[in-house]
């Protein structure tokens, strides 16, 4: 399993969106059905490919207020 601090530093990817609630944020990948932060630009890269894993959430993963 692929860890997400294995690919690289965290990286924002918000495109200027401001959400009401955090879990706005979050969308369910359709092709591994993983939660995806699309604040991460990390995750969100990882799950545009058609073919992946399920990234390990490791201790690098962002955490925001």
């Amino acid at each position: 399993m692929i860890k997400l601090s294995d690919l690289g530093p965290f990286e924002p990817h918000l495109n200027g969106k401001i959400a009401d609630h955090e879990s706005e944020y979050f969308y369910r990948c359709p092709q591994c059905g993983q939660m995806v932060d699309e604040r991460d630009a990390r995750q969100v890269v990882w799950h545009s490919f058609s073919t992946h894993e399920r990234l390990l959430v490791d201790g690098d993963a962002p955490h925001f207020p």
